[in-house]
């Protein structure tokens, strides 16, 4: 098993070549068990990146560690209520979005640069042009975020995010989800974080595998 494991970090790429003929076969027949099928990958992919960096790092142990693999059932009993929306992301068109009642798969055009986008981002913040940074933050949160919490038709008050590819560079919580016209303070901005608790995780198997809060709490507070 460990072998199959050490095997899997090193083929994300047929992994990613699965994920696009999954795709072509779902757009032809509408047959749901594709979508599954993108989910498994998208899932195998990111454990096994994580693997790959585990192993640069030397730590076998928690490689070869076993993880309850999660299905879309396992995201919704854990989702703590029905405002809460799980969102992962394979590269950055592939977009998985899970809520108590609900999944869905967007497939976005594969023209959409997340990469030139999220580069005029940073740009514009280190230039503190918080009238660039307001618009290009609104579009890449109606083009990358606003589809899912639509389609979900959710009022979102926690947001969880497995994020992949350039997307991994983004603070989703920084993210202008108001106007953006006439605005030239970054004070002003309506930020995704006014609106819903916003946290990450590596993959939908981690987020089912970590431990509750309520366990991790062993009630003692240390202040410095």
């Amino acid at each position: 098993p460990y072998a199959n494991r050490l095997i899997a970090i090193y083929n994300r790429n047929l992994f990613e070549a699965t994920i696009a003929i999954a795709w072509n076969l779902y757009d032809a027949s509408g047959d749901r068990k594709y979508l599954n099928d993108i989910y498994l990958y998208s899932e195998l992919t990111k454990k096994s990146l994580r693997d790959k960096l585990l192993l640069q790092a030397n730590n076998v142990k928690l490689i070869a560690k076993k993880f309850k693999q999660a299905n879309i059932e396992d995201v919704q009993k854990k989702l703590k209520d029905k405002n809460t929306l799980f969102v992962e992301y394979y590269k950055e068109n592939t977009i998985i979005a899970i809520t108590k009642d609900t999944s869905l798969f967007i497939h976005l055009s594969d023209a959409i640069r997340a990469d030139s986008l999220i580069n005029k981002l940073i740009y514009e913040q280190k230039k503190n042009d918080a009238k660039n940074y307001s618009s290009t933050s609104n579009l890449i949160y109606r083009t990358f975020l606003l589809p899912a919490i639509e389609k979900c038709n959710v009022d979102v008050n926690e947001l969880i995010i497995s994020p992949d590819g350039e997307l991994c560079k983004l603070s989703f919580a920084s993210l202008n989800i108001g106007e953006s016209d006439g605005i030239n303070d970054f004070r002003k901005i309506n930020y995704l974080i006014k609106k819903a608790k916003v946290r990450y995780v590596t993959s939908a198997t981690d987020f089912i595998n970590e431990e509750d809060d309520s366990t991790r709490y062993n009630g003692k507070m240390i202040v410095f």
